[in-house]
């Protein structure tokens, strides 16, 4: 969530940007307006999103004293890195050395190292205690209008998340899917696969019921009058996904014409017969120059490429000659 300052904070940030490094700048900041979330990667995020720049003299001291690190340091990471996540590098380099790193800068020394942790990064672990445990919200440093905000979107006493309220419903409840506001039924328990797996589309569904099989696989159901709510078995017709797109007109938008059954069947037999004309048109072929066998890259090509462009060479230079 985008932190929201102050005027006084905006206008001071404004005056100080340009004279201070984005570390000078975050600990300036806490200590004058008593905070303690300003940082060095917040200030710099600042400075981009209003287009503020630093002088030219905070930008030679930056590359001045920009850290170097030694031979014996960069070892110690790359030994230690892999099974660790940021917050234990950071604190471990802290042990070691006496310095504390950024979490910034420990993904730019894994890049420069080319060594990776190997860990889910910053997770949350069983039985670890949120920063913000016991704290009120005025104890956050939160301004009035953020906590504001905040308390709109937070969680009340006895809500749960829309999934978790998905997993609940029980076996054979149907609901409808929210972008194409087709039917599903839920045919398999809490977690017992993959949680899109445990809704099917009602129309497979009263399909393979009505015909005691499994649906086809690489199969579609498309309903012959077009009326997503007809589960009529003769209404609901299999089409192979590869002819899906021809169909029912795909990216293209232009679907065959088909309004019952008998007419949809036509149009899946179309759609075959389109497939494979494309499939045939862009078969190997025999050169008409040399009689070598190439693939067309277009319906009617009747040269392959080298002889394409010796075709082209020869009429280029007859027509210079013709021209003079």
């Amino acid at each position: 969530m985008a932190r929201i300052y102050t005027p006084e904070q905006h206008a001071w940030i404004a005056d100080h940007f340009a004279d201070m490094t984005n570390r000078e700048l975050a600990d300036a900041f806490n200590e004058r307006f008593g905070t303690d979330y300003a940082t060095p990667d917040k200030m710099n995020n600042y400075g981009s999103q209003h287009k503020l720049r630093k002088s030219a003299e905070v930008y030679d001291r930056t590359r001045r004293t920009r850290r170097k690190y030694t031979d014996a340091q960069l070892e110690w990471l790359r030994a230690y890195i892999p099974g660790h996540h940021e917050r234990e590098i950071i604190d471990a380099y802290e042990a070691e050395f006496g310095e504390r790193l950024t979490v910034s800068m420990v993904g730019n020394l894994k890049a420069r190292l080319g060594v990776i942790s190997g860990t889910s990064g910053g997770q949350f672990r069983r039985g670890q205690e949120p920063p913000n445990k016991g704290k009120t919200w005025d104890e956050l440093g939160y301004s009035e209008e953020l906590q504001a905000r905040m308390r709109a979107t937070t969680f009340k006493k006895g809500q749960v998340t829309g999934a978790a309220a998905e997993r609940e419903r029980p076996l054979l409840d149907i609901r409808e899917e929210p972008k194409n506001h087709y039917l599903q039924i839920k045919v398999a328990p809490r977690n017992a696969r993959h949680p899109m797996q445990n809704w099917l589309s009602l129309a497979q569904f009263e399909w393979m019921r009505a015909n005691g099989r499994d649906w086809p696989e690489g199969h579609r159901a498309v309903f012959a009058d077009r009326d997503n709510r007809n589960f009529d078995l003769d209404n609901i017709v299999p089409v192979p996904n590869d002819l899906y797109g021809i169909v029912t007109g795909g990216c293209h938008g232009h679907a065959l014409p088909w309004h019952d059954r008998a007419t949809l069947e036509l149009a899946i037999t179309h759609a075959r017969v389109m497939r494979e004309r494309t499939r045939l048109q862009r078969a190997p072929r025999e050169c008409r120059d040399c009689g070598a066998t190439f693939e067309p890259r277009w319906p009617k090509q009747a040269r392959c490429e080298p002889c394409l462009r010796a075709f082209k060479a020869k009429w280029k230079v007859r027509g210079a000659d013709d021209h003079t």
